[in-house]
């Protein structure tokens, strides 16, 4: 949980004539772009649904997650992202009363795909009319059961706002989260300087190609891990891998996919025999292939 500069992004709300919760939600909506290298991104977007009259003295959460999918285009300034994402979310907003879950079952009904959202989005305010709350602060490792696998929950509180990131334990370690937090802050703060930059340059990192693929010519007489150990005798201390803020050097890749390697022939794997590798998109899901090729 982290307190989120605000003042630069309600006077970009104002000028693009949108709500802030759609300058967060674009944030979040390019941070997702950015980590999984999609064009199109699916999010769900948490919405009150409490009726109008007849249910004020009922206690309850009345909420209801819109899908909504959104293009996400690199060559594209900031501010068209923040209305494509503020048109995708009025136009969700018809169908607010359906319940997400019918939603889900109709489509797992007509398909043998799993269909659910990984991620979503919230916004809360714990200000009410008078000025006053029911809370002013977060009380850690509570959390709501069935929730997604990731999701960001923007807080407007009486004095800050906060971001507090609600996560699967079994989907992502505790470092990932911090990372994607500390990204997260990164871009607003980049945003609230210049909602103008391309999509493109608001990350450090070099971004995906446009389909998620790179090809390139390599000699087809060698195995890869061959010509990452010739690169490595080559320029042992450039960078070999980057991903989001963190990057080794091909020294440091040689090593750790080595020592893997070792392990993995310590546990009796042969020439040719299959490896299951289970890891989240990260430098260690490369170190794990690696290792695998070369043992």
């Amino acid at each position: 949980t982290c307190a989120l500069p605000i003042s630069a992004l309600q006077e970009i709300s104002e000028t693009e004539r949108i709500t802030v919760q759609s300058v967060f939600l674009s944030v979040f909506v390019s941070l997702l772009a950015n980590i999984s290298g999609r064009k199109e991104v699916l999010t769900g977007v948490a919405v009150d649904v409490r009726p109008s009259s007849g249910f004020q003295d009922v206690v309850g959460f009345f909420v209801n997650v819109l899908p909504i999918a959104v293009e996400v285009s690199p060559d594209k300034p900031f501010q068209t992202l923040l209305k494509r994402v503020f048109d995708a979310v009025v136009n969700a907003l018809e169908r607010r009363r359906f319940p997400y879950r019918r939603l889900i079952q109709a489509l797992n009904e007509q398909t043998d795909e799993r269909n659910e959202l990984e991620a979503a989005f919230y916004f809360q305010t714990w200000r009410s009319a008078d000025g006053a709350g029911l809370a002013d602060k977060l009380i850690p490792g509570v959390q709501q059961s069935g929730e997604f696998d990731l999701v960001f929950e923007v807080i407007e509180g009486h004095a800050n706002w906060y971001l507090n990131i609600k996560y699967r334990s079994s989907r992502f370690g505790s470092e990932t989260i911090e990372r994607f937090g500390r990204q997260f802050r990164q871009l607003l703060e980049r945003v609230a300087e210049d909602p103008s930059l391309k999509l493109g340059d608001l990350f450090p990192v070099d971004r995906p190609a446009a389909n998620g693929q790179v090809s390139f010519d390599y000699p087809r007489d060698r195995c890869v891990h061959e010509l990452i150990d010739e690169q490595t005798s080559q320029t042992p201390d450039k960078t070999a891998v980057r991903f989001l803020d963190e990057q080794i050097s091909y020294r440091e890749l040689d090593q750790r996919s080595s020592q893997l390697a070792q392990r993995i022939l310590a546990n009796g794997v042969l020439p040719g025999g299959l490896v299951g590798v289970l890891v989240e998109r990260s430098i260690e899901m490369l170190v794990s292939l690696i290792a695998v090729w070369k043992a």
